[in-house]
């Protein structure tokens, strides 16, 4: 049930000082209360209905794809979801990516890949040889490939559940460390800690 304290930290504020007509905002607003009622749902029926099984696995499954094609098809109809591509400059040898972007803003397939160089990725391109049909077999896949994210997604924090709630174990423990170490150096417990975050080795630049 603490989910709902984390909706309500991410709800109210959003609505409060977040742009509501922008469809990003809207989307993000959604999905969290799309979750959370799925959460709500599992949590009811395990403390209420005395059912340590919870809400049905395929309920959970069919309520994560129901809001994966949701949010991939709000991606594919809205005018707002636009991208601004990035420029790459091509060189004789070899390709750099520039931090500037095209003027105008367009409706396009193409996603980004983090921590990788020339990290663009249309989907489009998959279905090349399908000439002008290949940017809407593109936007299939990348309904498709919402759907995925979203489901793997919610489903990866589960499969984790035990491997962070033995680090929230571990917590407790930590504090009462640095509350020994302040008390032993007779400094704040906030320095303690600071100067614990600051302590750990840095990567060396040149």
């Amino acid at each position: 049930m603490g989910g709902i304290i984390i909706i309500i930290a991410i709800f109210v504020p959003t609505v409060l000082l977040a742009a509501l007509n922008n469809v990003y905002v809207l989307l993000m607003l959604v999905t969290t209360v799309w979750m959370g009622l799925i959460g709500f749902l599992d949590d009811y029926i395990k403390v209420f209905r005395k059912n340590k099984e919870g809400l049905n696995g395929r309920f959970k499954i069919v309520g994560q794809v129901g809001l994966g094609f949701i949010v991939g098809i709000t991606l594919y109809l809205s005018p707002a979801a636009v991208i601004r591509e990035n420029i790459e400059i091509k060189g004789q040898n070899h390709r750099v990516e520039a931090v500037h972007y095209a003027k105008y803003d367009i409706k396009s397939t193409s996603t980004t890949i983090p921590f990788v160089k020339n990290n663009n990725l249309d989907y489009a391109a998959a279905f090349e040889k399908f000439g002008d049909e290949a940017q809407k077999y593109g936007w299939i896949l990348y309904v498709l490939v919402v759907i995925f994210v979203v489901t793997a997604v919610s489903n990866g924090a589960n499969m984790a559940r035990p491997l962070h709630t033995n680090i929230l174990g571990w917590i407790p423990l930590k504090k009462r460390c640095l509350s020994w170490e302040a008390a032993l150096a007779r400094e704040p417990l906030t320095k303690v800690f600071w100067n614990t975050l600051t302590s750990w080795p840095r990567p060396a630049y040149r």
